[in-house]
């Protein structure tokens, strides 16, 4: 995809992609609210490893232990049964240990020795009290087990000291009792700094801040939950349009236009509701439509400085592409422009063209030429040439005049319109004969310029049959209606048969910046008060 087609969707297809955002996120923030429970959170920070008298009786390795490992180590600890056990003995109504591991978390710090214990709870006041209860318990824990290490000491060295007092007794020199004697008071010194330390510990971990109580909930966050929803629903939106961009059958652009037909695009209609309204084409208006129109008749003028384009069949793949508007309002344009003009309604099938200039439905029209047939009759001789001729003259002269009775003056200048007729039982045969063919020689003689409205080219082979006596097809597309393999089945169609392909318009293209900045620069100037 080109970055073009993109900006060009955006354009196109902003609007939808912002509804995707808008209401996903509407609906998510909506729905967060109303079906989750609200959840509460409070934190207690524990210091780890602060200044303990006790921390010399460690050994050396575990001093050395790795920060972020040992932090690891107390976080495991801390949500460890043992822990939960305490903790669930400082909670009134005592629930299971188990339960309540699923209510704690641990968050650690990357700068500092604190670890925050973060209790969660449907009400705030049982939030504090599980992340305080934890906290207590952990630090009591680091206590106790500080505190068993240090009575093992005291076990040991007095263990010790009995077997130095059993030596000093025995002792049968004064060297020996004096050895005994002095390991003995250095042990008991140490026995007794022990003592003290019993009661001076405060273990691997210090409660540096108790949890107080939160006022709001962490869970739900409406706003939150909206924003992400927001943000989902614009990737869904975008990435639904990008893949209708890529895979759609439907031509939206001009430079999508263009790459599917390999011709020309002309020019682009916008939509206009005024135009398909009105009872008559109108292009005094100004407006992006009328000038568009201007551009195209502009375009064709100079397509035909070398090879003259005075036959113009207007063609598209399917109904309801805006064909027969685009050939009324083309038409009006030529007329405009000095230029003498004749519409042909060549859908004897479903003629349109005598709708919008108020053509009687009594006449006769296009059909009735084709099928009257004391119009082409001859009965000379083979032999009488000077007859045959004068007879060939004397039919043509009486056709002239029946058409001439046909066309139908309309309230715009050098415009005339040949109604299509009653329809009639065969409408491709009598299209495709040398009748027709006559009928556009005398109508090219009497005009400037001939336009002939034709049926869908894909439904029935009418127009097929008429571009091949013109000087060109205008193929129609609708923007986000003609499929892409219509068209190309079209443009297969038309070359297969040597059908020059004059260009193609794209009709009801969304209004951009060109089509905004034509009608403004067109518009009639607004007065301005004049300040007095």
């Amino acid at each position: 995809m080109e970055p073009q087609q993109i900006l060009s969707m955006l354009r196109r297809r902003g609007w939808l992609i912002l509804c995707w955002t808008l209401a996903l996120g509407a609906i998510v923030g909506v729905v967060s609210d109303a079906i989750q429970t609200p959840v509460y959170e409070s934190g207690a920070q524990v210091l780890l490893r602060p200044n303990d008298p006790t921390q010399s009786l460690s050994p050396p390795a575990a001093n050395q232990t790795d920060p972020t490992r040992y932090a690891g180590a107390q976080v495991a600890i801390i949500r460890s049964l043992a822990v939960a056990r305490g903790a669930s003995a400082g909670i009134r109504g005592h629930p299971s240990p188990a339960a309540l591991l699923g209510h704690v978390r641990v968050v650690t710090s990357s700068t500092s020795s604190i670890l925050t214990i973060v209790g969660s709870a449907e009400q705030p006041a049982q939030a504090q009290a599980i992340a305080n209860a934890f906290a207590n318990a952990y630090v009591a824990n680091r206590r106790g087990r500080a505190l068993s290490n240090l009575r093992s000491a005291i076990d040991d060295i007095t263990h010790r000291l009995d077997v130095l007092q059993t030596q000093m007794t025995a002792a049968t020199t004064k060297a020996e009792r004096d050895a005994a004697a002095q390991q003995y008071q250095s042990l008991f010194s140490k026995r007794e700094e022990l003592n003290v330390n019993v009661e001076l510990t405060r273990g691997d971990a210090e409660l540096v801040g108790e949890a107080g109580l939160p006022s709001a909930p962490v869970s739900p966050k409406p706003k939150r939950d909206a924003a992400l929803g927001a943000t989902a629903g614009l990737l869904i939106g975008l990435g639904i349009e990008l893949l209708r961009l890529k895979f759609g059958d439907k031509v939206r652009t001009a430079e999508e236009l263009e790459q599917i037909t390999t011709h020309q695009v002309l020019a682009e209609l916008p939509e206009d509701s005024t135009v398909s309204s009105a009872a008559t084409p109108d292009l005094k208006r100004a407006s992006a439509f009328s000038e568009a129109l201007r551009t195209l008749r502009t375009s064709l003028q100079f397509l035909g400085m070398e090879h003259p384009v005075r036959r113009i069949v207007v063609s598209s793949a399917s109904p309801g592409e805006g064909k027969t508007t685009v050939a009324a309002h083309l038409a009006v344009a030529y007329a405009a422009a000095g230029l003498v003009t004749v519409l042909v309604s060549g859908d004897l099938r479903r003629p349109q063209v005598e709708n919008l200039f108020g053509a009687p439905r009594t006449a006769l029209g296009l059909s009735t030429l084709l099928a009257t047939t004391d119009l082409y009759a001859s009965s000379a001789p083979n032999g009488e040439g000077e007859l045959l001729e004068d007879m060939r003259a004397a039919r043509r002269l009486r056709l002239a005049e029946f058409l001439r009775a046909q066309t139908v003056n309309t309230a715009i200048n050098n415009l005339t319109v040949l109604p299509g007729g009653p329809p009639p039982p065969n409408p491709a045969e009598l299209l495709g004969s040398s009748r027709m063919f006559e009928i556009l020689d005398l109508l090219e003689a009497q005009a400037d310029i001939v336009i002939i409205d034709t049926p869908p080219a894909l439904v029935v082979t009418d127009a097929v049959v008429l571009a091949r006596i013109a000087d060109g097809v205008l193929i129609v597309a609708a923007a986000a209606q003609t499929r892409r393999r219509d068209l190309k089945r079209l443009v297969g169609l038309y070359d297969s048969l040597d059908v020059p392909v004059l260009g193609t318009v794209l009709n009801r293209a969304r209004s951009g910046r060109r089509s905004a900045s034509y009608y403004e620069y067109y518009a009639a100037p607004k007065r301005r008060a004049v300040r007095r």
